[in-house]
Protein backbone atom coordinates (compact mmCIF):
# COMPACT_ATOMS: atom_id res chain seq x y z
CA UNK A 1 0.00 0.00 0.00
CA UNK A 2 2.70 2.37 0.91
CA UNK A 3 4.35 1.51 -2.37
CA UNK A 4 1.13 2.52 -4.19
CA UNK A 5 1.21 5.88 -2.45
CA UNK A 6 4.84 6.42 -3.46
CA UNK A 7 4.09 5.35 -7.02
CA UNK A 8 1.17 7.71 -7.24
CA UNK A 9 3.21 10.51 -5.77
CA UNK A 10 5.99 9.84 -8.25
CA UNK A 11 3.53 9.85 -11.19
CA UNK A 12 2.06 13.13 -10.07
CA UNK A 13 5.45 14.67 -9.62
CA UNK A 14 6.46 13.51 -13.09
CA UNK A 15 3.24 14.69 -14.62
CA UNK A 16 3.56 18.02 -12.80
CA UNK A 17 0.21 17.46 -11.19
CA UNK A 18 0.88 19.17 -7.81
CA UNK A 19 0.74 17.93 -4.27
CA UNK A 20 -0.12 14.23 -3.94
CA UNK A 21 -1.95 14.69 -0.62
CA UNK A 22 -4.63 16.63 -2.41
CA UNK A 23 -5.07 14.07 -5.17
CA UNK A 24 -8.66 12.91 -4.80
CA UNK A 25 -7.90 9.41 -6.10
CA UNK A 26 -5.71 8.60 -3.02
CA UNK A 27 -7.95 10.22 -0.33
CA UNK A 28 -9.55 6.96 0.77
CA UNK A 29 -6.27 5.15 1.21
CA UNK A 30 -4.70 8.13 3.05
CA UNK A 31 -7.75 8.49 5.30
CA UNK A 32 -7.69 4.80 6.16
CA UNK A 33 -4.01 4.87 7.11
CA UNK A 34 -4.47 8.11 9.06
CA UNK A 35 -7.28 6.52 11.09
CA UNK A 36 -5.26 3.32 11.62
CA UNK A 37 -2.18 5.34 12.67
CA UNK A 38 -4.33 7.47 15.01
CA UNK A 39 -5.92 4.40 16.60
CA UNK A 40 -2.50 2.76 17.07
CA UNK A 41 -1.18 6.02 18.54
CA UNK A 42 -4.14 6.27 20.94
CA UNK A 43 -3.75 2.61 21.98
CA UNK A 44 0.02 3.04 22.53
CA UNK A 45 -0.58 6.27 24.45
CA UNK A 46 -3.30 4.66 26.55
CA UNK A 47 -1.23 1.54 27.23
CA UNK A 48 2.19 3.09 27.94
CA UNK A 49 2.16 6.88 28.18
CA UNK A 50 -1.08 7.60 30.07
CA UNK A 51 -0.26 5.14 32.92
CA UNK A 52 3.25 6.59 33.19
CA UNK A 53 1.90 10.17 33.24
CA UNK A 54 -0.84 9.12 35.67
CA UNK A 55 1.74 7.48 37.94
CA UNK A 56 3.91 10.59 37.84
CA UNK A 57 0.91 12.83 38.54
CA UNK A 58 -0.29 10.51 41.34
CA UNK A 59 3.20 10.42 42.85
CA UNK A 60 3.44 14.19 42.58
CA UNK A 61 -0.04 14.61 44.11
CA UNK A 62 0.91 12.27 46.94
CA UNK A 63 4.17 14.17 47.49
CA UNK A 64 2.28 17.48 47.56
CA UNK A 65 -0.21 16.07 50.09
CA UNK A 66 2.67 14.79 52.23
CA UNK A 67 4.40 18.17 51.96
CA UNK A 68 1.19 19.96 52.96
CA UNK A 69 0.69 17.59 55.90
CA UNK A 70 4.33 18.07 56.91
CA UNK A 71 3.96 21.84 56.59
CA UNK A 72 0.82 21.72 58.75
CA UNK A 73 2.67 19.66 61.38
CA UNK A 74 5.61 22.04 61.26
CA UNK A 75 3.26 25.00 61.57
CA UNK A 76 1.63 23.43 64.64
CA UNK A 77 5.06 22.70 66.13
CA UNK A 78 6.12 26.27 65.39
CA UNK A 79 2.96 27.56 67.07
CA UNK A 80 3.66 25.41 70.12
CA UNK A 81 7.29 26.60 70.20
CA UNK A 82 6.08 30.19 69.86
CA UNK A 83 3.67 29.71 72.78
CA UNK A 84 6.44 28.08 74.80
CA UNK A 85 8.80 30.95 73.95
CA UNK A 86 6.18 33.55 74.90
CA UNK A 87 5.54 31.75 78.18
CA UNK A 88 9.27 31.59 78.95
CA UNK A 89 9.67 35.25 77.98
CA UNK A 90 6.80 36.22 80.28
CA UNK A 91 8.32 34.19 83.11
CA UNK A 92 11.73 35.78 82.47
CA UNK A 93 10.18 39.27 82.47
CA UNK A 94 8.39 38.53 85.75
CA UNK A 95 11.60 37.16 87.23
CA UNK A 96 13.54 40.21 86.05
CA UNK A 97 10.90 42.49 87.58
CA UNK A 98 11.10 40.60 90.84
CA UNK A 99 14.91 40.80 90.83
CA UNK A 100 14.78 44.54 90.10
CA UNK A 101 12.28 45.09 92.91
CA UNK A 102 14.44 43.09 95.32
CA UNK A 103 17.49 45.10 94.24
CA UNK A 104 15.60 48.35 94.82
CA UNK A 105 14.51 47.19 98.28
CA UNK A 106 18.06 46.08 99.10
CA UNK A 107 19.43 49.42 97.90
CA UNK A 108 16.85 51.27 100.03
CA UNK A 109 17.77 49.19 103.08
CA UNK A 110 21.48 49.85 102.51
CA UNK A 111 20.81 53.57 102.01
CA UNK A 112 18.75 53.70 105.22
CA UNK A 113 21.44 51.80 107.11
CA UNK A 114 24.17 54.11 105.82
CA UNK A 115 22.09 57.19 106.69
CA UNK A 116 21.56 55.82 110.20
CA UNK A 117 25.28 55.10 110.55
CA UNK A 118 26.09 58.61 109.34
CA UNK A 119 23.57 60.13 111.75
CA UNK A 120 24.99 58.06 114.61
CA UNK A 121 28.52 59.08 113.68
CA UNK A 122 27.53 62.74 113.38
CA UNK A 123 25.73 62.55 116.72
CA UNK A 124 28.80 61.02 118.34
CA UNK A 125 31.08 63.64 116.81
CA UNK A 126 28.67 66.41 117.82
CA UNK A 127 28.58 65.12 121.39
CA UNK A 128 32.36 64.88 121.42
CA UNK A 129 32.66 68.38 119.95
CA UNK A 130 30.21 69.78 122.52
CA UNK A 131 32.15 68.05 125.30
CA UNK A 132 35.40 69.48 123.94
CA UNK A 133 33.82 72.94 123.69
CA UNK A 134 32.52 72.66 127.26
CA UNK A 135 35.94 71.48 128.44
CA UNK A 136 37.64 74.31 126.55
CA UNK A 137 35.10 76.76 127.99
CA UNK A 138 35.78 75.54 131.54
CA UNK A 139 39.51 75.65 130.94
CA UNK A 140 39.24 79.13 129.44
CA UNK A 141 37.12 80.29 132.36
CA UNK A 142 39.65 78.81 134.77
CA UNK A 143 42.50 80.53 132.93
CA UNK A 144 40.55 83.81 132.82
CA UNK A 145 39.70 83.45 136.49
CA UNK A 146 43.36 82.78 137.32
CA UNK A 147 44.43 85.76 135.23
CA UNK A 148 41.78 87.96 136.85
CA UNK A 149 42.86 86.78 140.30
CA UNK A 150 46.45 87.61 139.49
CA UNK A 151 45.46 91.02 138.09
CA UNK A 152 43.20 91.70 141.02
CA UNK A 153 45.98 90.88 143.45
CA UNK A 154 48.31 93.23 141.67
CA UNK A 155 45.72 95.96 141.37
CA UNK A 156 44.71 95.58 144.99
CA UNK A 157 48.33 95.68 146.14
CA UNK A 158 48.88 98.86 144.31
CA UNK A 159 45.63 100.44 145.30
CA UNK A 160 45.50 99.70 148.96
CA UNK A 161 49.07 98.87 149.66
CA UNK A 162 48.07 96.01 151.75
CA UNK A 163 48.50 92.36 151.07
CA UNK A 164 45.59 90.31 149.75
CA UNK A 165 45.85 86.57 149.90
CA UNK A 166 45.10 84.38 147.00
CA UNK A 167 42.04 82.90 148.72
CA UNK A 168 40.64 86.42 149.24
CA UNK A 169 41.24 87.29 145.59
CA UNK A 170 39.60 84.02 144.46
CA UNK A 171 36.59 84.73 146.60
CA UNK A 172 36.27 88.24 145.22
CA UNK A 173 36.59 87.07 141.63
CA UNK A 174 34.00 84.33 142.14
CA UNK A 175 31.63 86.85 143.66
CA UNK A 176 32.26 89.25 140.80
CA UNK A 177 31.68 86.54 138.19
CA UNK A 178 28.48 85.41 139.86
CA UNK A 179 27.35 88.97 139.90
CA UNK A 180 28.14 89.29 136.19
CA UNK A 181 26.21 86.14 135.34
CA UNK A 182 23.12 87.41 137.15
CA UNK A 183 22.97 90.54 135.04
Amino acid sequence: MISNAYATAAQHAAAGGGVPQFDSSSFASQGFWAVVSFVILVVLLKKYVVPAVTDVLDARSKQIEEDLASAARMREEAQMELQKYRHELKAANENAGRIIEEAKQDANRQRDRMIQQLEDELSTKRSAALAEIEQAKRQAMAEVQAAVVDMTIMATKKLISRTVTKADANRMVTEAMQEMQRT
